[in-house]
């Protein structure tokens, strides 16, 4: 049984991306965001990272897919100033 999921950009609402995928029997698809890695607390954050890969140790006998859509990183650019019109 084939699949897909269309993924849009949030700064370009006319741009898309279709992914094709077919499950195999009991897998699953994972959508993971706001890690915010590296933030100013370090303390934090390497809690952070410890959980996110215990979590990936849970998930990757039933993982076939995990998307990683957003802030993953602590890190903040402003687009208008980084991104050349």
């Amino acid at each position: 049984m084939n699949n897909s999921i269309i993924l849009r950009s949030k700064f370009h609402e006319n741009k898309q991306l279709m992914i094709e995928y077919s499950l195999k029997n009991k897998k699953k698809i994972y959508f993971a965001s706001d890690f915010h890695l590296g933030g100013n607390n370090f303390e934090q954050s390497r809690k952070r990272e410890l959980l996110i890969i215990r979590w990936l140790d849970e998930i990757k006998e039933d993982a076939q897919i995990i998307f990683l859509v957003g802030d993953i990183f602590d890190i903040w650019f402003e687009y208008d100033l980084v991104v050349p019109k």
